[in-house]
């Protein structure tokens, strides 16, 4: 998969999230949906397990997209991390977008690394590729 088909598919997620055309106004529907349900419904911190660094990142880089602060509790583990949003929101709009994008960015990742290992003359050993 190219760099062009995985951003395609992730704006795909919150264009159906979003149920609209264009990721640019499905972004504007998405952060007026959080505004919205806060203006309903209190606010309260979610916790999510997010295992791997790099899914971590795409945590974080979805929570500034929306305007959400992530942060940790003192001597949680670094793979916790809490949002603090309406739950409904947080479940059917954060939720969706992440668990749906988190496995095809993985993939692709994945798919990365091995090519570069197998350009390097080291490719990942037969059996290994679930890490």
């Amino acid at each position: 998969m190219s760099f062009d088909h995985l951003r395609t598919g992730l704006f795909a997620i919150e264009m159906h999230v979003a149920g609209i055309a264009g990721h640019d106004e499905a972004l504007r529907v998405i952060r007026r949906r959080l505004e919205d349900t806060r203006a309903r419904e209190p606010s309260l911190d979610i916790t999510w397990v997010v295992d791997s660094p790099q899914l971590q990142r795409v945590f974080a880089a979805l929570c500034a997209r929306y305007g959400i602060e992530p942060f940790r509790r003192p001597r949680q583990r670094m793979s916790t991390v809490n949002i603090h949003v309406p739950r409904s929101w947080g479940e059917e709009v954060f939720g969706r977008v992440f668990d749906e994008m988190a496995p095809r960015i993985s993939e692709w990742l994945d798919a990365q690394t091995d090519a570069l290992m197998d350009a390097c003359g080291a490719p990942v050993p037969a059996g290994d590729e679930d890490g």
